[in-house]
Formats: structure tokens, sequence, C-alpha cells
């Protein structure tokens, strides 16, 4: 989860952004001082759940800004990244995570905590640890993307196939989260 191509052109804007905000407030114009959202815990202890840098490069972006400032020299373009994805998977660019009402995170929370897959407050509202515990879940079924709390296309496909295999989910995956694909997930969770 959280790495899906981004064009040229967009790296390309945000290397001038970069280069801009660095110029305007002197901020270094390194990996140190330039970070991606995911990256604001590991520095700092505190942050949220997000995807960025999702497909950005933010080595390319920075040395980029460099070289705008004049202190570099132009880096390679940027290639699309390699997403690790089985060759059957359907996955497109149009995915819908949609988080259920209370009740239902509540249920999948404590079918959860029951195999062991989450640790958190069973309270009905889900954080980064809830979506950790059905990541971890749906490594069963041939997820293979990070377990990072973090839902991208190959979580919710994967909660689908779940959801068909373990629960009563009668259509096939589409990467759009609804009620009736958490529905199943839960009770897939909820079986022996």
């Amino acid at each position: 989860g959280g790495s899906w191509p981004v064009s040229h052109d967009a790296h390309e804007k945000a290397a001038q952004l970069t280069a801009d905000w660095c110029k305007r407030y002197n901020i270094p114009c390194d990996r140190e001082h330039v970070i991606g959202h995911r990256e604001v815990y590991t520095k700092f202890g505190k942050g949220y759940a997000t995807a960025c840098p999702g497909g950005l490069d933010l080595n390319w972006i920075v040395a980029r800004a460099n070289e705008i400032l004049g202190a570099g020299s132009h880096p390679a373009p940027v290639a699309a990244p390699i997403v690790a994805v089985p060759a059957s998977v359907p996955f497109h660019k149009d995915w819908e995570f949609w988080v259920p009402n209370k009740a239902l995170q509540l249920r999948i929370q404590q079918a959860l905590a029951a195999r062991g897959r989450y640790a958190g407050l069973k309270d009905g509202d889900w954080g980064k640890l809830s979506i950790m515990g059905i990541q971890l879940t749906i490594r069963n079924v041939g997820y293979t993307g990070e377990i990072d709390g973090i839902p991208g296309p190959m979580t919710c496909f994967y909660v689908q196939v779940y959801a068909k295999r373990f629960g009563d989910y009668p259509l096939a995956p589409d990467q759009l989260l609804g009620p009736n694909s958490w529905a199943n997930f839960a009770l897939g969770l909820e079986r022996p």
C-alpha cells in the first residue's frame, strides 16, 4: 500500500514548489529537511496515517529542487515505481476505502482481537492499528502489501477477497468497499 505511479510532470511541480519553499523560508534543501508525512513519526515521534510520499520519489525531488536553486545537476528522469502485484489481480485506479459505521468497526475490532491481530482499544473508532489488523488478516488470501495501517487498492481488493472466501460476499472484488464488503469481512472473521 501507499505506492503508485506519479507522473514526471507531478514530480517536476513538486520540485519547483520544494525549491520555492526552501528559498523563501531558508530551509536547507536536503533529505534531512524535506520529508514525507510518513517520515514525520520516524523523525519526531509524531504523525498521522497517510500514504505520503506514496509514489513520489523524494530523493529525485530534492535533487531537482537543488538544480533549480543552482546547487546541483539534473537528476535522471523518474521511472514509474515497480509495485509487486500478482498478475491475476485486476487493480485499477478507482478504489474506495469506505469506513463502516461504529457498530461494524467495533465488531471487526473485536473479531481481530479474538484472532490476536489487534491489541488497541475496542471502541468502534478505527485508527492505524485497526487497519494493520485488517492487513494482517488479508495476508491469508494473498495480500502482499505493507502492514502499515494505510489502506490502498490492494487492501480494498483483498478485504473483498476475504469477505467472499470466508463471509457471504456475493460479488466479484472491485476495490470499492461498502457496507456489504465490510459486513461480510466481519462475518468471515467471526466464523471459526
